[in-house]
């Protein structure tokens, strides 16, 4: 038995040797016969390109090329692997950060993120409060008229918004859509 899977969003068809795979489908490649299977460019190509995966492939034979779960593996044979890749992840980390370190170095990261974020929410604070000062501000100025007075509270009620809505995006959104803003702006303008 030698079950593929086929990767692709589309149908994979061999037509050169008369089946296709469905999207996500697996197919029994010893139906074709192994010799056949194992001979064939068009599935070396497959397995070569990621557009098939071997799920199972019985008596450990190992595939010419491309990618493949070999069956069998023992539990110590997958430690070895897995402590293997742990350290080639820890190496690769080390150069991207710069530094010396393994798992040190994500602390030092997870760590720096948080404080990276508590310094924004500190500000959003320092923010809000800068807001709340204006505000308190412009309601006692004599100088200013009720237009003028509700015009500036309702910028600084938009800026509030923002500032939130910002906050809140943080690290979800990595551009921003300027026609929102000129449609907030028409709003808050029609609203004087």
């Amino acid at each position: 038995m030698w079950i593929v899977k086929n990767l692709l969003r589309g149908t994979l068809s061999f037509r050169g040797m008369g089946f296709s795979i469905p999207p996500s489908g697996e197919y029994d490649l010893d139906s074709l016969g192994r010799q056949v299977a194992e001979g064939s460019n068009q599935l070396v190509v497959a397995f070569e390109e990621g557009y098939l995966q071997n799920i199972f492939k019985d008596q450990g034979a190992p595939l010419r090329k491309g990618p493949d779960i070999q069956a069998g593996i023992t539990a110590g044979e997958l430690d070895d692997r897995l402590l293997k890749y742990k350290q080639e992840f820890f190496s690769e980390f080390k150069v991207l950060l710069g530094s010396v370190g393994g798992k040190e170095d994500l602390d030092n990261l997870k760590q720096g993120i948080v404080g990276d974020v508590q310094e924004m929410f500190d500000g959003l604070k320092v923010a809000k409060l800068k807001l709340d000062a204006e505000r308190k501000r412009i309601v006692t100025d004599a100088s200013l008229s009720k237009a003028e007075i509700r015009a500036r509270l309702a910028f600084l009620e938009q800026q509030e918004r923002d500032l939130k809505a910002n906050f809140s995006k943080l690290g979800r959104q990595t551009s921003t859509q300027n026609g929102d803003d000129i449609l907030d702006k028409a709003d808050l303008l029609s609203n004087i």
